[in-house]
């Protein structure tokens, strides 16, 4: 199901799931916004993000996976 936009319109954020279910008592969201690259964020390359969004736009992240493609075989 698509529901519309999950997350801010001007990020360019791949691959949003909200998870239907709270946990914890606060609702959880898979994403992978392709900007959140560089030092500030400890990532060369676009990963996979886990938020517990506190507003509708506004959300705390924690980096879930971080995408090694170095040496991968």
């Amino acid at each position: 199901m698509r529901a519309g936009w999950l997350t801010d319109p001007l990020l360019d954020d791949r691959d949003v799931i909200l998870f239907p279910e709270k946990i914890n008592g606060q609702y959880a969201m898979l994403h992978r916004p392709l900007e959140w690259v560089g030092p500030e964020y400890g990532t060369e390359e676009a990963c996979a993000w886990i938020s517990r969004p506190t507003t509708c736009w506004v959300s705390q992240s924690r980096l879930l996976i971080k995408n090694n493609t170095r040496g991968a075989f």
